[in-house]
């Protein structure tokens, strides 16, 4: 009798044992498969955010796109880039970028003659590039659009207009001023584009900053990208303005 009990006792701690091993199995794998589904959830949130902003990006692209395509369908030129305007001035002009530096000199955005040309980008630039240059025409009697870089020679000027818009396909980007600059204009260095390094970008930033004719409370870096606008001037006599900004944006 004794024995059977022992045996009962054994069969019964026996059957406890395996009833909670498979309880606590049957636990583990539930909780392991909770865990593998807010895993999948969360990669799939994850996912469908980065899809979403692909989406947006594309729509957003689309737009500067269709806004440029605007331009051209306009002006009947394939050579439009886009648009620079600088807020509270009569700086609000079409770019365009020719295979030189000289056609647009005497040519309207829509490829007429005109003496006083059209605001283009350097021929060598590519829409990427970290530093691009803008140049357009000034006069003592006329009033072209850049004339009024002249106003960017004084200080107060441009702490109240330190900020210049450009759309291109790609997007609406704003600028910020770093420099403002009288050159001669046998003067080339500021017209540098490509780089070897980034020690050597640092040190073309640096002179344009430290050429400025004021102190603009505005860093710069080689990790930003600048735009630079040129015109004409002659107080000095054959020289140049130049309107130096980093984008912010």
């Amino acid at each position: 009798m004794k024995r059977r009990l022992n045996l009962f006792r054994i069969v019964l701690l026996c059957f406890i044992f395996i009833s909670s091993s498979v309880n606590a199995v049957y636990l583990y794998q539930n909780q392991l498969d909770k865990y593998k589904t807010k895993t999948l959830e969360t990669a799939y949130q994850i996912e469908n955010s980065k899809n979403q902003e692909k989406i947006e990006k594309q729509v957003d692209v689309t737009v500067y796109q269709n806004a440029v395509d605007s331009l051209r369908s306009e002006f009947n030129n394939t050579e439009v880039i886009g648009s620079l305007k600088i807020n509270g001035t009569g700086i609000d002009t079409t770019l365009v970028q020719s295979t030189d530096n000289s056609f647009y000199l005497d040519h309207s955005v829509n490829k007429e003659e005109n003496r006083l040309g059209s605001v283009f980008m350097d021929y060598r630039n590519k829409i990427d590039d970290k530093v691009k240059i803008f140049y357009g025409h000034n006069s003592r009697t006329l009033k072209p659009v850049f004339h009024e870089l002249e106003n960017f020679l004084n200080e107060s000027f441009v702490n109240e207009h330190s900020y210049i818009q450009i759309l291109d396909e790609t997007g609406l980007y704003n600028y910020k001023i770093f420099s403002v600059m009288v050159i001669p204009n046998n003067t080339t260095t500021h017209m540098q584009i490509d780089f070897s390094n980034n020690n050597e970008y640092e040190n073309h930033l640096k002179w344009l900053k430290d050429s400025s004719k004021f102190v603009l409370d505005v860093d710069v870096s080689p990790k930003d990208d600048i735009v630079i606008l040129q015109t004409c001037y002659y107080e000095p006599a054959n020289s140049f303005i130049l309107v130096v900004a980093k984008k912010i944006k």
